[in-house]
């Protein structure tokens, strides 16, 4: 379950603590704008999520939307927004429910190990928090988290789910997650993001059908009035025959953690989860419990199949056949253990239809587990600033067929794909070769370096005798492949397009170095 209550603590990733360094350079008429912008935004997920039962966004992004908030008032001095101020209930918890701090990255993890090297690990269940009260053995009450301190009561439901009478007669308080049960064909599927929204409909309802009920289940991940001794106090649990004790594992050191987490991230379970929770051997008895995040538990996220990000700038690339394709450069954000700096929006019309510029907050996803690619333009700066594009009908597949400084992008293009695999396939020569060659003048048409000599190469900056030789070898080894292959590494129009393959022979030194070619 999500837990707000205490974002202010959170240790998020590298990348998002390295830029919440920096204040926004705005006055304070814009700060309060954009402040309240977000902190709309923020309150409606929170609103979901409390009153309706729906994620709106992923954990990973509210943890950074909230994270970023709080970085916002910080520094303009704004009052902290509270996440569960609506979410009280009318019943007081007997013990507090607490929540759970959060980590990212390994080397948090690391840390916390280090100072609590006797835990135990189980799966974070994604589902709604419950406290089940049992009196003399026998099911009394159950609730909601609410605000940690307060929640409604869910017993009408709740009962038909847990087990209604203890084989003894003890006085429990039990904490866990009311999941909904998955097949393991819907473990890995889009139904498994909707599991808990699945379980906070049927909580609000007032006679759930059996078919829904049967689908409900409760894991329990804690007896905080329970056997100081953690063994006696799972082996209870399972005796009991609660779920939860069977997935919870002593470990000691980070190799059983990363060992445990790596199968339960890939193992199909019976609940949809989102990582991993580390819980001391050691922990004060429940009367002490307040609802903030304990130092003696810890959440290990999942890597996030979803992030939020921040558009730097809109940078447009001109391919070789004159396409424009607008990139947006972001703020390094981690996604599934990745750092993502750009990610492609396809084309100026699909620009325009997410209306997306500088300072807007972007949520990123992957395509086919790999391709990091926009999925959502979650805010948008109230003060925004307008990007140019560079003019569709001054570039095609007959422009740029020399260097200048409109052409420098389109040229470029045409003289990578021309060494690439696909053209003549000159060994070594890349993108950085044909940039370097360009930017030291050495190079401005398509054929200007078919005849550049080894002394003059040997000459340029960066430029040795090995790499001028290597490079007039790639090129020499060029000379003997077939005419064919040379129109396509250079993009040539067909013969029979008459004009068009006039216009390219009018190329400078295009029509004297075909002549030159073997006619293999």
């Amino acid at each position: 379950m999500r837990h707000h209550y205490f974002m202010a603590a959170l240790t998020l990733l590298i990348s998002t603590q390295a830029r919440a360094n920096a204040c926004p350079d705005w006055n304070k008429a814009q700060a309060n704008q954009e402040i309240n912008a977000l902190a709309t935004q923020v309150a409606e997920w929170d609103h979901a999520y409390h009153a309706n039962g729906q994620s709106l966004v992923t954990d990973a992004v509210y943890d950074h939307a909230q994270q970023r908030l709080q970085h916002w008032q910080r520094c303009f001095n704004h009052a902290a927004n509270n996440p569960l101020r609506n979410a009280q209930g009318e019943h007081a918890h007997p013990i507090a429910q607490t929540g759970l701090s959060k980590a990212y990255q390994d080397n948090e993890v690391k840390r916390w190990l280090r100072q609590h090297p006797n835990a135990w690990l189980q799966p974070k269940v994604d589902g709604v928090a419950v406290t089940l009260i049992y009196q003399k053995g026998n099911f009394h009450q159950a609730l909601s988290r609410g605000d940690g301190r307060k929640g409604h009561d869910w017993t009408a439901t709740v009962r038909h789910i847990v087990p209604q009478q203890l084989p003894h007669a003890a006085d429990a308080v039990l904490q866990g997650e009311i999941y909904w049960r998955l097949s393991p064909e819907q473990k890995h599927n889009a139904q498994s993001t909707q599991a808990r929204s699945h379980v906070a409909g049927a909580l609000m309802q007032k006679s759930p059908r059996d078919e829904t009920l049967r689908q409900l289940s409760v894991f329990v991940w804690d007896w905080p009035n329970g056997p100081d001794d953690s063994r006696a106090r799972w082996q209870q649990l399972s005796d009991w025959g609660f779920d939860g004790p069977q997935y919870t594992h002593a470990i000691s050191n980070w190799q059983d953690a990363q060992r445990w987490r790596t199968h339960y991230l890939n193992t199909a379970l019976p609940f949809a989860t989102d990582g991993v929770v580390l819980r001391d051997d050691t922990r004060p008895h429940g009367s002490q419990w307040s609802a903030h995040p304990p130092s003696w538990a810890l959440a290990w996220k999942h890597p996030a199949q979803e992030a939020l990000s921040v558009v730097k700038t809109v940078h447009f690339s001109i391919g070789r056949t004159g396409r424009i394709t607008p990139r947006l450069e972001l703020e390094p954000t981690e996604l599934a253990g990745r750092t993502i700096r750009f990610v492609s929006v396809g084309s100026i019309k699909r620009l325009q239809q997410w209306d997306v510029r500088a300072g807007d907050h972007v949520r990123l996803s992957l395509r086919g587990q790999s391709i990091p690619q926009l999925s959502a333009v979650l805010w948008r700066l109230q003060e925004r600033t307008d990007w140019q594009a560079p003019n569709p009908a001054d570039y095609h597949r007959e422009s740029c067929w020399q260097d200048s400084p409109q052409c420098r992008q389109q040229f470029l293009a045409r003289l990578t794909y021309l060494s690439s695999r696909q053209g003549l396939n000159l060994t070594g020569v890349g993108e950085g070769t044909w940039r370097q060659l360009l930017e030291q003048g050495a190079v401005q048409s398509l054929a200007d370096w078919w005849d550049l000599e080894e002394t003059k190469l040997q000459q340029l900056p960066s430029w040795g005798e090995n790499r001028s030789r290597a490079f007039v070898q790639a090129r020499e080894q060029a000379r003997q492949m077939p005419r064919h292959r040379w129109l396509k590494a250079l993009d040539a129009p067909t013969p029979s397009n008459t004009d068009a393959w006039q216009r390219f022979l009018q190329q400078p030194g295009i029509a004297e170095s075909f002549a030159r070619l073997s006619d293999q």
